[in-house]
């Protein structure tokens, strides 16, 4: 039955029930469209409300923070601006590794950075041999050495093939210092007699 030959009637009723219809599928797409609206605005209310509780933890912890870098610092030796620091790193490393029988014949001094009011410089170790007892008590003396901050920031390990029961490798530190125009050179270590100290020591 076509639409002209229905009756006036039924062709109302047609119109009516196609009118509902598409009230109904305009209501469901609004719905749809005002749920995924609430449900982003949920997610971003739940979000908000994450890191505002991560500040206030922040912010109440905020002494707890400051002590501890507080102490950290006094970790940190001090030198005066501009005086060069290569040797008191590299002799420092040399000195700390000889005593753990850990022999360090090629060392190198990176570029010195600043972050804040700490100064880092890299400690490229490009070659390294010893037991691993004693490469674990060079890693801890490290960790805990006086007038000085380490950070292994990378480091190789791998069986030494020409000598058994040993390791070998290579590995990164960072040392961390601060700078002040009053401060008096901290006393240069030692030399450990691993390498000679240079700022770009060859193997």
């Amino acid at each position: 039955m076509s639409f002209s030959s229905m009756s006036i009637r039924d062709r109302w009723l047609l119109i009516a029930f196609g009118s509902v219809i598409a009230f109904l599928l305009l209501g469901v797409m609004w719905f749809m469209g005002v749920s995924e609206s609430w449900m982003k605005s949920q997610k971003g209310y739940n979000n908000a409300h994450k890191k505002r509780l991560r500040e206030d933890r922040l912010i109440a912890e905020e002494q707890k923070w400051i002590d501890a870098y507080e102490a950290e610092k006094e970790k940190m030796p001090i030198f005066p601006e501009n005086e060069d620091v290569d040797t008191y790193w590299l002799r420092k490393i040399a000195s700390i590794a000889e005593t753990n029988y850990i022999s360090i014949p090629g060392r190198q001094a990176g570029e010195e950075v600043q972050v804040g009011d700490v100064f880092e410089r890299m400690i490229d170790v490009r070659n390294f041999e010893g037991a691993l007892e004693s490469l674990v008590k060079f890693g801890y003396e490290l960790q805990h050495a006086e007038s000085a901050m380490f950070d292994i920031r990378s480091i190789n390990i791998s069986p030494n093939a020409k000598n058994k029961g040993f390791l070998k490798g290579s590995f990164t530190l960072a040392c961390a210092y601060m700078r002040d125009p009053n401060a008096q050179s901290p006393s240069t270590p030692k030399d450990g007699g691993a390498s000679t100290e240079s700022s770009n020591d060859e193997e």
